[in-house]
């Protein structure tokens, strides 16, 4: 892929957009609500009214048919009762044909029969039904219709009289109240959701805030290094529970680098024991043989003894040489002095160290100093030991049979000094490399091994850094860097 784009919402945007869409839906929701009860109650309202005209009409109609004075039956008009009562009437006789109306035009054109509506005809006349509201259509044009049977003084049904009652009108007065309320409640929502999305910012900040600060907190632990609690003090159970948790783990994670390190301590001292007792060991055998080989010539050709004391007296010196470096060594790494830093020019005190091994034989060593001088704060008298050890270090890896060249330089790198010290003896085999700084000893008579981790404990100490190449059969490069003074 040549991109990739990736949407990462945080917990506390989620809880804020979670409330203000829960606040949107309720607002859609309430609309829904609105309008459907709107509706209903419009539907109601009007039903109610339509029932109330014709309760009203009929009376007046009854009232006509009751006080008919004439031998002959009069029908009431459905033009004067649609002018007394302020709405249309339709009537339409015993055998449901239009006899009347107040709005001939619609049957004129005919887009109503002049038939009365067969489900109102048959359910007033068969099902004995005294009053009937129903809905009706012309073509898409809706409205209500009531019907309701006319009798005479006989209770005999005469004619059926209709009213046909068009909403249509009040119906956008219907829409036009809903479009106010909603408009109202509208606005009164923009505030509400405005006090919402602070309420859901203020909300999801307090939420998240301690999962933050454990963010926090767990970006910096270290493991052996010190790390801190979270001081909270909150009456929320949850979180305060979550931070007691935390901090507890930040101490058993505290307990456990101590115990680790203790262990780790006492591993290193057994193993670096095990070397010393085999380091001295070493020589107290032959040193030993020499002895009782001495004292049988002692017994057996004085004269020739004292001729072997020589010999064999400076080989001991030799053996009793090693076993004290050894234990100056191991002591020296057991305690190491606190550095008594000062600032000092590198340059001068590179020149020093390495004039004293020019006389080596069957060995070059080139020094390589830059014109500027690079001043470091360190212990002057520890940067000497650590390049005295580089130093033997790269001598004693060079085979006997073979001319030895160490290259030790001095250059600038950004804000560092770095001091280079590279050798053409045998290198470090790949299977060493990972273990050269341990502080283990080596089985070699000729030195104990503790020299490289000492000195990378006092570049360490003084906030730089030691690393290394090299390459078996070819060589060994080490790398010191320290830190420039003012940089």
């Amino acid at each position: 892929r040549l991109f990739h784009i990736s949407f990462k919402i945080s917990l506390q945007e989620r809880i804020q957009q979670g409330i203000v869409i829960v606040s949107l839906l309720s607002f859609v929701a309430i609309g829904i609500i609105t309008i459907v009860y709107f509706r209903d109650e419009y539907s109601q309202y009007h039903k109610s009214r339509l029932e109330r005209k014709i309760d009203s009409v009929v009376k007046t109609a009854t009232w006509q048919l009751v006080n008919e004075t004439d031998s002959m039956l009069k029908i009431p008009d459905a033009a004067e009762l649609s002018e007394i009562h302020k709405i249309d009437v339709n009537i339409f006789n015993a055998n449901g044909l239009l006899l009347s109306s107040s709005q001939d035009a619609v049957f004129g054109r005919r887009l109503i029969s002049r038939q009365m509506n067969p489900n109102a005809y048959y359910k007033l006349k068969n099902d004995n039904q005294n009053k009937l509201t129903q809905t009706e259509r012309i073509n898409k044009f809706e409205y209500l219709s009531g019907y309701v049977p006319l009798k005479d003084k006989n209770s005999n049904t005469v004619a059926y009289l209709n009213l046909p009652y068009d909403f249509a009108g009040n119906s956008n007065l219907q829409s036009q109240d809903v479009a106010e309320f909603l408009g109202t409640l509208f606005n009164v929502y923009v505030i509400f959701l405005m006090l919402a999305a602070l309420v859901a910012f203020a909300l999801a900040k307090s939420v998240t805030r301690p999962l933050s600060i454990i963010g926090d907190k767990l970006r910096k632990i270290q493991v052996g290094g010190k790390n801190e609690k979270i001081d909270w003090k909150s009456r929320d159970e949850d979180i305060t529970e979550f931070i007691n948790r935390f901090n507890l783990m930040i101490e058993q994670l505290e307990a456990s680098s101590r115990e680790l390190a203790r262990t780790q301590r006492e591993s290193a001292w057994r193993e670096m024991a095990k070397q010393v007792a085999h380091e001295i060991k070493n020589p107290l055998t032959p040193m030993k043989l020499q002895i009782q080989m001495l004292e049988r010539a002692s017994d057996k050709d004085p004269e020739m003894a004292r001729d072997m004391i020589k010999k064999i007296s400076k080989s001991l010196i030799g053996q009793i040489d090693i076993l004290s470096n050894i234990a100056s060594e191991f002591s020296s790494f057991a305690k190491l002095p606190a550095p008594k830093n000062e600032v000092f020019v590198l340059n001068r005190l590179l020149e020093d160290v390495c004039n004293l091994y020019t006389s080596e034989e069957n060995m070059q060593l080139d020094l390589i100093l830059p014109e500027e001088e690079l001043s470091v704060f360190a212990d002057p008298e520890q940067i000497t030991r650590v390049l005295n050890n580089l130093i033997k270090n790269a001598i004693q890896s060079i085979p006997d049979n073979q001319s030895g060249k160490i290259d030790i330089s001095l250059y600038k790198s950004t804000s560092f000094a770095v001091i280079q010290v590279s050798d053409n003896g045998v290198g470090i085999p790949e299977d060493r490399k990972d273990s050269i700084f341990s502080p283990y000893f080596t089985t070699k008579s000729s030195g104990t091994g503790i020299g490289l981790t000492m000195s990378k404990g006092i570049i360490e100490s003084a906030k730089g850094q030691m690393y290394f190449t090299s390459e078996e059969a070819k060589g060994s490069i080490f790398y010191v860097e320290l830190p420039l003074e003012g940089k």
